[in-house]
């Protein structure tokens, strides 16, 4: 009866940290993707509780099958949940770059249409000039109070790098009578107040060689540097 104790419980040890690591390997993905730094101690939970629940459902079943030279039912129901658990968790972690990926494309065109709409109060008050390019980030948080610095930076999981830069050659000009398809705004990494021209579709501003754009007419496109030439940095 002892010996059917210790494989009662080392079969509920097995589920129960094998349940605990996926509910913990989920929460990992959501403060993941949204760059809390809680998701490190939640990655430490979710490997010490597979170990355990590893180390239990093999002892369990080594027993078993050597001691009493059978599977017992309650072990082959729990190694069965453990391996659905343990393959969900799996394929969630293969699927973390594009989850990633397209967690900071949504973040990026929402914070590049918040910059837009606080474009158009600017102007608005205004007389429909856009801001200066050296002061653009600052005057845009002064007119429209619903921009918040953290707009003009990347989601969390980019730690907090200013994202965007300013063409230069649109400063001064009215909005309204900007060509469609001019580039107001492009992502990149910068510092605060950062504006240029065609440069900053180039290598040297763009790591990975792709970008978002915000185009006069408020449109949000996707682009790379071997095309930055070929968009429309002058009015």
């Amino acid at each position: 009866m002892a010996k059917m104790a210790w494989l009662f419980r080392m079969s509920t040890i097995s589920f129960i940290s094998a349940t605990l690591a996926f509910v913990f390997s989920e929460t990992f993905l959501v403060y993941f993707l949204q760059g809390h730094p809680f998701w490190k101690w939640l990655i430490g939970l979710t490997i010490f509780l597979v170990s355990i629940s590893v180390v239990a459902a093999i002892s369990s079943l080594v027993y078993s099958v050597i001691r009493r030279g059978k599977l017992l039912i309650e072990h082959c129901l729990v190694l069965f949940g453990f391996m659905i658990l343990m393959f969900v968790a799996f394929t969630l972690f293969l699927y973390l770059p594009v989850q990633k990926e397209r967690f900071h494309s949504a973040v990026v065109a929402k914070r590049l249409h918040n910059i837009h709409l606080a474009m158009l109060v600017y102007c608005g008050k205004n007389g429909g000039w856009l801001p200066s390019a050296e002061h653009w980030t600052d005057l845009l948080l002064e007119y429209d109070k619903r921009l918040s610095v953290d707009d003009f930076k990347y989601p969390p999981s980019k730690y907090g790098k200013f994202a965007f830069a300013f063409n230069k050659n649109v400063q001064g000009l009215q909005l309204a009578n900007l060509p469609l398809h001019t580039v107001l705004v492009i992502e990149c990494d910068v510092v605060q107040n950062l504006y240029g021209g065609q440069e900053l579709g180039s290598d040297k501003f763009q790591k990975t060689g792709e970008f978002f754009i915000l185009e006069s007419g408020g449109a949000v496109t996707y682009s790379n540097s071997k095309f930055a030439n070929e968009l429309k940095w002058e009015p």
